[in-house]
Formats: structure tokens, C-alpha cells, sequence
């Protein structure tokens, strides 16, 4: 049995998620209510990532970079990401994190799972 998300990815029903998280991370508070992000997903050496989506959530304020030119990236590549406050404005302090990935097994676009990643960090300006 074969489990579809978003009619985009496969992967066995009864699959184990491999473990998938960001490290190094940093967020930037930028003019116009924007936030940089960069930090490096780290995932299985072999595997590549997609990003589906990325929000960063502070209290009501949310904001999200969904661009549909994500590419496959090898895992422990690091990334720079850009999000819009769209709900609100963002304020230098702690928010989070929250990303929704194609993990593909050996760089596989066949053998894809999702991955959901939260993380906490201190928005600096």
C-alpha cells in the first residue's frame, strides 16, 4: 500500500520516517517585514531534500516562502531562505520554525517521503 501526499510523493504506508532537522540556523529581522533564514538541513548524506514549504510563525505574525522553484538539494547543504510577514509584523525575540520537505532516499525522486521539521530561534536584526 502506497501512501500519496499532495499527489506529489510516494512512499510505503508503513515506511519509518528518517530523521530530518535544521542546524546552524540564524534569522535575520530585514527591512518590509521580511525574515533570512539560513541554516543547513540536516538529513541521511545520501538523500536529497525539496522544501514544499516554509513558515516562520511568531505569535499572530506568520510568514512563508512556498516558491515553487525549490529544487533538490543534497542533504547538509546550507541554505538561505527568505519569508514575508503576511499576518502581521515581526519583532526581534523567539519564533519558530516550520518547514514541510520531500525527502527522497538516495536522491530518488521514486522514493520520496515528507518530512515536517519545527524548530525554535531568536529573530536578530
Amino acid at each position: 500500500m502506497l501512501t500519496v501526499i499532495f499527489g506529489l510523493t510516494a512512499a510505503p504506508a508503513d515506511a519509518a520516517p528518517k530523521p530530518v532537522s535544521f542546524a546552524q540556523v540564524t534569522a535575520t529581522l530585514l527591512p518590509f517585514n521580511q525574515v533570512r533564514v539560513e541554516l543547513t538541513v540536516k538529513c541521511e548524506p545520501s538523500d536529497t531534500y525539496q522544501f514544499q514549504i516554509f513558515h516562520v510563525l511568531q505569535g499572530e505574525t506568520a510568514g512563508w516562502n512556498d516558491d515553487p522553484t525549490f529544487l533538490p538539494t543534497p542533504c547538509g547543504t546550507r541554505e538561505i531562505l527568505p519569508a514575508s510577514g503576511l499576518t502581521g509584523l515581526f519583532e526581534p525575540g523567539k519564533a519558530q520554525l516550520h518547514a514541510l520537505l520531500n525527502i527522497c532516499e538516495g536522491g530518488d525522486p521514486a522514493a520520496c517521503s515528507v518530512a515536517e521539521v519545527w524548530k525554535t530561534v531568536r529573530l536578530r536584526t
